[in-house]
């Protein structure tokens, strides 16, 4: 297969992730207004958290992969202890997503310069 096509595939595969990324951090939005706007404060608070963490880790699978598997682990534990466990510990262990995954953002940039 000729190089220019097969970069041409990479391009529009990533560009479809993208918009995925993208719609389910709008998803994550929205979903975390309307539970507000329904007085569920703490649950908006949680879906609220999976908008950063969602593009997040858009930007950390093209840099620091190796702190993927960490990131989506908290995200499972967060998830787990906000229905089985404590709510305000699921919002705790949430917040641990998005740090992970901007740490992966930050060692891309510092490898790029």
């Amino acid at each position: 297969m000729n190089i220019a096509i097969e970069q041409a595939e990479q391009r529009e595969a990533s560009q479809r992730g993208m918009a995925l990324m993208y719609g389910g951090a709008g998803l994550s939005v929205a979903l975390a207004v309307g539970l507000w706007v329904a007085r569920e404060q703490p649950a908006a608070l949680f879906v609220g958290l999976w908008a950063p963490s969602v593009l997040a880790l858009a930007t950390a699978i093209r840099g620091a992969r190796w702190l993927i598997p960490p990131a989506l682990l908290s995200m499972a534990a967060s998830i787990a202890l906000w229905f089985f466990v404590d709510k305000a510990a699921g919002l705790f262990v949430g917040l641990w997503v998005p740090t992970i995954l901007a740490l992966a953002a930050t060692m891309k940039e510092a490898n790029r310069g």
